[in-house]
Formats: C-alpha cells, structure tokens, sequence
C-alpha cells in the first residue's frame, strides 16, 4: 500500500562507500594513514606540554584526505582500532624526534572503549617502541562514558594503573 521511488544516486552512495572501505582495509595495512601533530600549549608558560596526535588518510588516488571523510566510515565498519593502533605505532617511531618531556595525546572512539583487548594492545606498542606509559595521555569522549560507564570505568582504571593519563 505504498509507493515507492528508486534513486540510483543511492546505489552510487553504497558501492562507493563500500570501496573506500575496502580502500580503508588496504589502507591500514600499508600506512597511509598518517600522524599529524597539533602542539597543546600550557597557557601560563606559552610552552608546549604534549601533542595531539591526527590523523590524515594519504589514499593513492584521492590525496591527502582529513578526518571527516574517513572517521565515521572507519567507526561504522570496526576499523577505528585498527587505524589508531597504526597510527600509534607511527607517532611513537615520530617521538624520539621530539623533547623528552613532550607527551602523546590520542583520542580514543567509544567502540575501542568496549574492547577488551584496549590497553594491552596501547602497552604493546609502547613497549615495542620503547616509550614509558608516563609519555601517553588518551581523551575518552563524552558519547564513550555515557554509552556503557561501568566499562569506560575499568578501562580508565587499568590506563591509569598502567601509567597512561586518562582524560
């Protein structure tokens, strides 16, 4: 009892996320996502504190693309983990380039937060690269704490046990 209208446009819309996700996959494997570094500055000193770790997508074809084309696409399909601990490895190969003191700042989606597997894999490339616990700060969003509390809870928990600041 309805009437229904297609629109090809949509089809275009599926199939072209479904390759750029599939671009995403061989895009993870082979590097191109890329760290950027936004300094964060204490404002009493003026001096920089840490750096924000972002991410780019260098993709083959496309350029150099930012966040918002690729985030949410990396977040729906389960890949956001897999980008940041890429990512991560990367910044901690870029740390030694930067003062001692300076620390990493890495922003952390709401389904990393429900993964077990969270801070022993963040330990695990620390380790590999050699860099204390004491230099990574991860900032949990808002959506992440209200989603599921009492696991956002004991992930902070066992960040903050094994050295990593939690914002």
């Amino acid at each position: 009892g309805t009437v229904c209208f297609f629109d090809s446009s949509l089809d275009e819309q599926v199939a072209d996320r479904a390759v750029l996700e599939q671009a995403m996959r061989v895009g993870i494997h082979h590097g191109q996502f890329v760290p950027h570094y936004q300094p964060i500055v204490t404002l009493a000193s003026g001096e920089v504190q840490s750096l924000e770790l972002l991410c780019r997508w260098q993709h083959p074809d496309r350029g150099l693309l930012a966040p918002a084309h690729f985030i949410q696409l990396a977040e729906d399909s389960g890949l956001i983990g897999a980008m940041m601990l890429s990512l991560l490895h990367q910044a901690c190969k870029d740390l030694p380039r930067f003062p001692a003191h300076w620390r990493l700042s890495i922003n952390v989606a709401p389904q990393q937060i429900l993964d077990a597997a969270l801070v022993p894999q963040l330990l695990a490339v620390l380790r590999e690269h050699g860099v204390p616990p004491s230099r990574l700060d991860v900032e949990l969003t808002e959506t992440a704490l209200v989603s599921d509390t009492a696991r956002a809870r004991e992930v902070m928990q066992a960040m903050k046990a094994a050295g990593i600041t939690v914002t």
